[in-house]
């Protein structure tokens, strides 16, 4: 009997002192369980950041997530995608103070190499261009001296 109550002491301890306790985070966390059909409509009434053809949608977010950077102050958003076959590509943008982590899900594009990439970036920043002898904005996430263009618009709806 007291080898079992024994038994049952060291798997407590083992079980407890090995589970890690995930610190709390102010940082509100985006629910990425979006629907396989996800379409702009769905993702513009629920928030998202969205670029569809030049056109972005809800680009007061984005701007709020822009001065939280700058003012260093916790916030996270989502940014949706459309390709020219109109599959969403779903980015999370988590800053957390210090630097963004960037999740990219392009587990619903049609004709590609699927799956999520994840990164670490320090900034974010608009840009004027031409493109076609068009005026374009591009939406850049920043890691030294390394930038990758997040998205591009001409128009805000």
């Amino acid at each position: 009997m007291s080898k079992k109550i024994l038994l049952y002491l060291i798997g407590f301890i083992l079980i407890t002192g090995c589970t890690k306790n995930k610190p709390e985070s102010d940082i509100v966390i985006l629910d990425n369980n979006v629907p396989i059909e996800y379409s702009t409509e769905m993702a513009i009434e629920n928030g998202d950041v969205v670029s569809l053809q030049d056109t972005m949608y809800n680009g007061e977010v984005l701007n709020r997530f822009i001065e939280n950077l700058s003012n260093k102050n916790k916030d996270s958003i989502r940014v949706t995608k459309y390709n020219a076959d109109g599959d969403p590509v779903i980015v999370l943008l988590y800053f957390n103070g210090e630097y963004i982590e960037y999740h990219k899900d392009n587990t619903r594009e049609k004709n590609v190499v699927r799956g999520i990439k994840s990164s670490r970036y320090t900034s974010i920043k608009k840009r004027e261009v031409v493109v076609d002898d068009e005026a374009m904005t591009e939406v850049i996430l920043v890691a030294g001296d390394n930038e990758d263009v997040l998205f591009v618009y001409s128009d805000i709806e």
